[in-house]
């Protein structure tokens, strides 16, 4: 009897699995690219005097770039692998190049080009990772995607503070770090992505949309990236001049990190139990809590407490606000609302460390910067729209 020729197999649960899981491997790259400054700003003031404005330009240049890539990198001809393998190779070959000793418009342009790469490889590994989730049928492995950013800000600090307890400088932390990036970048070189399959155009029609809370939420949002990063840039500064210059400071960075990860096992089933506007309002309360904290309390515990509360939302605030939103709009409507939201927070987080560096004080603790923060954090929980289901 003559068989008809054999059905190609299906891709195993298994492989899908493995996809999701060097996804979150591969957000570690583009992360810690962004956020692995930080960690080691306090050594680029001891080694080379390098003042909080110009931190705070630095910060923003970098922010800046973040958006830049995210304008850019769905219009790319490239397919998918080449894509995510051209930002990750960008993101470690800027980080490596920090280490050279050069005048500030070379760390200007270093920090700009590491957030353009780190915006291409975000957008890939997003794609990539969560396509597999959703071929598997298990959208909850989306989540493990973005652990990835926990453990990126784990790992930053906790490699800072050892080069920090060596008595090492700046120049060998960028490497360091540099270094790590660039390994998992060739671990993933063989994996990472699909080859010929091309990124599609984040260009819509616009389509006009009666939801009177979308411009409320697109405010809020923007005030979120406005109100986590004065703390996301200038922890361990903050911490240094609350603690002094024992190693206690070093380690506030990788709690920051600990919380982020935390809080992925939390939010989104919270969100979706009592309603992602809702649990996006009650984190920028707890983010303003936070900030108010750390202004107005120079104890270690009010550091950490702060630490925790900020730390321990922004990823959530991500999460959340991007999810409500495409709840609130048809489909075809979806791309045009994530991406002013996505300039929204981006234009919050390229103001806030240059007005918070302005704001610093003589002493470093940056109290009116928080307090600002603070607010601007309370009034964005204030307009927050209810939910678009009954929940809110």
């Amino acid at each position: 009897m003559k068989r008809g020729p054999a059905a190609a197999p299906e891709t195993s649960i298994d492989h899908h699995r493995a996809c999701v899981l060097w996804a979150m491997v591969a957000f570690v790259v583009p992360t810690m690219g962004r956020f692995v400054f930080t960690p080691v700003l306090p050594l680029m003031q001891a080694d080379g005097g390098l003042t909080l404005v110009d931190a705070g330009w630095l910060a923003a240049a970098n922010h800046l770039g973040y958006l830049v890539g995210a304008l850019t990198g769905t219009r790319l001809a490239l397919d998918e692998r080449t894509s995510l393998r051209l930002g990750m190779t960008g993101v470690a070959l800027t980080v490596l190049a920090m280490a050279v000793s050069g005048p500030f418009a070379l760390w200007f342009a270093l920090r700009l080009a590491a957030g353009i790469a780190a915006a291409w490889a975000f957008i890939h590994i997003s794609a990539w990772g969560l396509r597999h989730a959703m071929a598997a049928n298990r959208p909850q492995w989306g989540g493990w995607i973005f652990m990835g950013s926990g453990i990126s800000l784990i790992a930053s600090g906790l490699i800072c503070t050892a080069w920090i307890a060596a008595s090492g400088g700046a120049a060998g932390a960028w490497l360091l770090n540099g270094t790590f990036l660039a390994l998992i970048t060739a671990a993933l070189w063989p994996r990472a992505g699909e080859p010929g399959r091309m990124a599609t155009s984040t260009a819509t029609r616009r389509v006009v949309v009666r939801d009177r809370g979308i411009g409320r939420l697109v405010v809020a949002y923007g005030l979120g990236g406005f109100g986590y990063v004065t703390a996301a840039t200038f922890l361990p500064v903050l911490a240094k001049a609350v603690l002094g210059a024992g190693l206690g400071y070093t380690l506030f960075w990788p709690l920051f990190g600990v919380a982020a990860l935390s809080t992925l096992f939390i939010a989104s089933p919270l969100g979706l139990r009592i309603g992602d506007a809702r649990t996006f309002r009650y984190s920028l309360a707890i983010m303003a809590f936070g900030n108010a904290a750390m202004a107005w309390l120079s104890d270690a515990w009010a550091l950490a407490l702060g630490t925790v509360a900020i730390g321990g939302t922004f990823m959530v605030l991500s999460l959340l606000g991007l999810r409500d939103a495409r709840r609130r709009v048809p489909p075809e409507a979806a791309t045009t609302l994530i991406g002013r939201m996505t300039i929204a927070w981006a234009i919050g987080q390229c103001v806030g460390p240059v007005v918070s560096a302005y704001l610093a004080g003589a002493d470093g603790r940056f109290t009116g910067a928080l307090a600002l923060a603070a607010v601007a954090l309370a009034a964005a929980s204030v307009i927050t729209p209810p939910d678009v289901d009954p929940k809110g």
